[in-house]
C-alpha cells in the first residue's frame, strides 16, 4: 500500500524477520525506540491530532508509567462497524481512571517499564489477548490509568463473516490466558464480568434449546435467559438505534450470534490447550 514511500522523518519504518506475529513486532520497534515513554497504536487505526497531547498529559497529571484508553469511533459508516463500535463503549461504560487491563491500539507505557516486564508476549501469532496479558502483569505492581476521553477512531474488520473469525480468534486465545491468570475473571479489565454472565446465559439458552428436542417442557425455562439478555445489553441496543432500523432485529440476532461464536472459540481453544497438555 505504499507504506514506506509515505514515512518521513523523524519517523522510520522497521522491517520484521517474517511474519512475527503483533506482539513481537511491538518489541522490536520498542527496543529500536529512544524516547522514555512508548505510545502504541494499529495499523487499522487513526489517532486524532490531540492523542499525543492527551496522552502527554495523562502522564503528567495522574502521575502514571503506563495507561491508554480506548476508541472514539468507527472509521466506516456501516452496520458492522457502528456495532463493533457500540459493543465495546457499552462493555466499558464504567471504565475509567485506575484498571487492571489495557488495549494495544492505544497504550502508553514508559520505556523501561516496557523493557522490564519483557515488553508483549510473543506467543499470539495475531493481535489477540497479547496486550491484556501485559498490561495484566503490570498492574499487579504499577497503577495502570484509562483514559475514557481520548479515544482513536478504528477501522473494524468490513464484513459479518471477519468480524465473527474475529470474536472466535479472540475466544481461542482467551482461554489459555485465563487459565493461567484466573484472578483476571474477577479483576477490573476491559471484560466486564456481566459479559462473562452474558455468555454464561447463551450457552444455558443453547443447550435447554437442544434439550427440548428429547424434553419439550424444558423450552419454557429459555424465556428468562432470553429476557435478561437484551437487558445486558440496553445501552447498546438504544445506541444501535440509528444504526438498525428493522426493530433492532439485526442487532438482537447478532448480539446472540457474539455469544455463540465467543463460547465456540472457547470450546476450541479448552480442547487445544487439553491436546497441548496430553502431548
Amino acid at each position: 500500500d505504499r507504506t514506506p514511500a509515505l514515512i518521513m522523518p523523524p519517523a522510520k519504518s522497521i522491517q520484521t524477520p517474517g511474519r512475527t506475529g503483533a506482539g513481537a513486532a511491538r518489541n522490536l520497534g520498542a527496543k529500536q525506540a529512544t524516547g522514555d515513554f512508548l505510545l502504541f497504536t494499529d495499523a487499522d487505526v487513526i489517532a486524532p491530532p490531540e492523542w499525543v497531547e492527551k496522552t502527554l498529559r495523562v502522564i503528567q497529571t495522574q502521575n502514571v508509567r503506563c495507561g491508554g484508553g480506548g476508541y472514539c469511533g468507527p472509521v466506516k459508516d456501516t452496520f458492522i462497524q457502528w456495532f463493533a463500535h457500540e459493543e465495546l463503549v457499552w462493555r466499558r461504560k464504567h471504565f475509567h481512571g485506575h484498571v487492571d487491563t489495557l488495549v494495544s491500539n492505544n497504550l502508553f507505557c514508559e520505556r523501561q517499564l516496557f523493557l522490564s516486564i519483557g515488553g508483549f508476549p510473543e506467543t499470539y501469532r495475531t493481535a489477540s489477548s497479547e496486550d491484556m496479558e501485559f498490561s495484566w502483569l503490570i498492574s499487579r505492581n504499577e497503577p495502570l490509568w484509562w483514559e475514557s476521553n481520548n479515544g482513536v477512531f478504528h477501522n473494524f474488520t468490513p464484513t459479518l463473516k471477519d468480524y465473527v473469525n474475529q470474536q472466535k480468534r479472540f475466544a481461542i486465545d482467551a482461554v489459555p490466558m485465563l487459565l493461567s491468570q484466573k484472578k483476571m475473571l474477577t479483576g477490573n479489565t476491559h471484560h466486564p464480568r456481566t459479559f462473562y454472565f452474558e455468555i454464561l446465559l447463551t450457552g444455558l439458552i443453547f443447550v435447554w434449546l437442544i434439550a427440548s428436542i428429547w424434553i419439550p417442557n424444558i423450552i419454557i425455562y429459555t424465556l428468562i435467559p432470553i429476557g435478561i439478555i437484551p437487558l445486558l445489553n440496553s445501552g447498546l441496543l438504544t445506541a444501535m438505534k440509528p444504526h438498525d432500523t428493522l426493530f433492532l432485529k439485526n442487532t438482537m440476532h447478532l448480539i446472540y450470534l457474539r455469544n455463540l461464536t465467543i463460547i465456540f472459540g472457547a470450546g476450541i481453544g479448552l480442547y487445544r490447550l487439553i491436546a497441548q497438555r496430553e502431548k
